[in-house]
């Protein structure tokens, strides 16, 4: 079929496993092709971990309680004994699959020694996947569903999003990097994040000179969404006695659930610095009371 339509489609009528092919030209005689195998009468099963939600928090050697939902049309009634479930790893852009189980619910352990597994950004996966029984004649279909869960300490370093910063070998407790570098509109961002269940966040910092340690010395919002966005919280953190003087300060927050990306957006103080504000090693995330 040839179509000059920017989206253009075609609808199979018979059952069967075809190749589509696709080639795209562009005005200057460049191509493009993509190749896909499309079965036709036997739908994918739909595979979603609701529990938990991509972005909530964990420690490492928790054990994490999962529940799956699973439909599928020419299946009809799921026998939950297929369904795949694992934890996962994550290390910074791949992962390594842990433990699994099966079922639509359940939990899942979690490595106690997590932290330690050759640096980077870590953190956590669910991931369930189900094989259905074929339908129409057709080949069996399987489909992953995965929720991404982050460690409650979150390394600074190791942000999604970092703008205007730099790191910096830390001379704090457990050593690594932290960002530095801070300025008024600096940011870094989280994600994914889900503030619902937290209670609070700790900043694990130091600020630079010239200061009198206990006085205000540069303010940090959390936004949602983008450095922007609605403000779930502020802190005015007090200075240290210096650049390589540690302290740890915690903000109350209450926020709706839902996941988002998080950002760190960093301001200065009336009477405080413009520049060089803070150096940032870590922020925790806490249980809201109860949680």
């Amino acid at each position: 079929m040839d179509s000059a339509d920017p989206n253009p489609s075609f609808t199979y009528t018979t059952n069967g496993v075809f190749n589509a092919k696709l080639t795209v030209t562009d005005s200057t005689g460049k191509t493009a092709v993509l190749t896909r195998e499309i079965v036709v009468g036997n739908t994918a099963p739909a595979v979603t971990v609701t529990v938990p939600t991509s972005g909530t928090f964990f420690n490492w050697g928790d054990t994490v309680p999962y529940t799956v939902t699973v439909t599928d049309p020419e299946d009809g009634t799921i026998d939950c004994s297929r369904v795949r479930v694992s934890f996962v790893l994550g290390h910074d852009t791949h992962g390594h699959e842990m433990t699994t189980t099966t079922g639509c619910s359940g939990t899942l352990p979690t490595p106690a020694d997590g932290a330690d597994h050759a640096g980077g950004y870590l953190y956590g996966g669910i991931s369930a996947s189900y094989t259905d029984l074929g339908g129409n004649g057709q080949p069996a279909l399987t489909t992953v569903g995965q929720a991404v869960i982050q460690v409650r300490r979150q390394q600074a370093e190791f942000a999604q999003v970092q703008q205007g910063v730099t790191l910096a070998n830390t001379g704090d407790t457990g050593g690594g990097q932290h960002v530095t570098g801070i300025d008024p509109g600096d940011h870094i961002a989280f994600d994914p994040v889900n503030l619902g269940g937290v209670g609070s966040v700790t900043f694990r910092y130091a600020s630079g000179g010239n200061a009198t340690a206990g006085t205000p010395r540069a303010t940090v919002e959390l936004r949602v969404g983008s450095p922007t966005g609605a403000v779930v919280a502020t802190a005015t953190l007090n200075a240290t006695s210096g650049t390589n003087s540690w302290a740890s300060q915690s903000l109350p927050v209450s926020y709706p659930a839902g996941t988002q990306r998080l950002y760190l957006v960093f301001g200065s103080v009336s009477g405080g610095p413009t520049t060089g504000l803070v150096n940032l090693n870590w922020v925790e995330f806490s249980g809201a009371a109860g949680a």
